[in-house]
């Protein structure tokens, strides 16, 4: 178990409704406000347990936007949810992530046939830049799809200057029982990005501030979900970058870096920039991916920070 991060935020509950707590049954009926940090979140909830599970229905208005979800396992209706315009930097305080501009919409249906669960979802996350840099901004669709045991995940670049896509797909086995997809999945799934553009409206939403980035992305990678080392395999490029990071004083163009990888180690045959205001950087090696195996060296010349 790796724990990734703790989050501590105030949390406050007002919920005004009925409940029948008779033995056959449990049904329940509220208005709730909910209010974590300093997101809000109103709306009204029902719930129902019965013999075979939880029913739940949820429609609410927070984080800037609007959001339901129905979940009743054995009806036909099985699984849905439906959000739109909701805030993404909402979003990212609620989960101590740094700041990110953007807006988040979706709906999905899923629903039992026989034994087996199936059914789509999109999810379009709009707009999306860090909130102090100046590319503009990024929107990316996603698609899912379960049918007949096969998962399908798109994740395709749709404005922004970058352009591709990312596909994720395999078999799996679901269930009517909780969680009703097994996972991790007998086999893994198998991926493949391919992208093509700018790269710096992107990358710049997962950086520190003060940083900007810019210039071109080539890729090609293969790889599996759950994933592993030694699955990924193919080529990343990137030319005429730009780097800058306020807080060290760096500024450099020009960059270039090729990367080949195996699925033993990550070959760097080619990696260069100058610096804006004299001096370089190059440099070229192998990396393991076994902790300690290879090394990539880099040598800077006059280089002024």
């Amino acid at each position: 178990t790796t724990l990734i991060n703790t989050i501590e935020r105030p949390l406050a509950l007002d919920a005004t409704g009925l409940a029948d707590l008779s033995a056959d049954a449990v049904v329940g009926q509220a208005a709730i406000d909910l209010g974590v940090g300093s997101q809000a979140l109103s709306g009204n909830v029902a719930l129902q347990q019965r013999n075979t599970g939880w029913a739940m229905q949820l429609d609410g208005n927070g984080l800037g936007g609007r959001l339901g979800a129905s979940l009743d396992p054995e009806a036909r209706g099985g699984f849905s949810f439906d959000m739109d315009r909701v805030s993404v930097p909402g979003l990212a305080r609620l989960l101590a992530r740094p700041a990110t501009e953007g807006m988040v919409s979706g709906r999905g249906r899923f629903l039992f046939v026989g034994e087996q669960l199936q059914g789509q979802a999109t999810l379009s996350l709009d707009d999306l830049r860090s909130p102090i840099s100046q590319a503009p901004p990024v929107s990316v669709l996603s698609r899912v799809e379960l049918a007949s045991e096969q998962l399908t995940v798109t994740l395709e670049a749709i404005e922004g200057g970058l352009s591709g896509q990312a596909v994720v797909a395999g078999p799996v086995t679901t269930g009517r029982q909780a969680p009703y997809l097994q996972w991790p999945p007998a086999e893994p799934l198998q991926g493949r990005a391919v992208f093509d553009g700018e790269i710096g409206p992107l990358v710049e939403i997962f950086l520190p501030p003060r940083t900007d980035v810019a210039g071109r992305v080539d890729s090609d990678v293969r790889f599996t979900v759950p994933v592993s080392r030694r699955d990924i395999i193919g080529r990343v490029a990137i030319s005429d970058g730009q780097f800058e990071q306020g807080a060290l004083g760096l500024r450099l163009n020009a960059i270039t870096v090729e990367a080949e990888l195996t699925g033993e180690s990550v070959i760097v045959p080619t990696l260069s920039a100058q610096g804006v205001d004299g001096g370089s950087l190059s440099g070229s090696g192998e990396l393991g991916l076994r902790a300690g195996m290879g090394t990539v060296e880099i040598q800077a010349s006059r280089l002024r920070v």
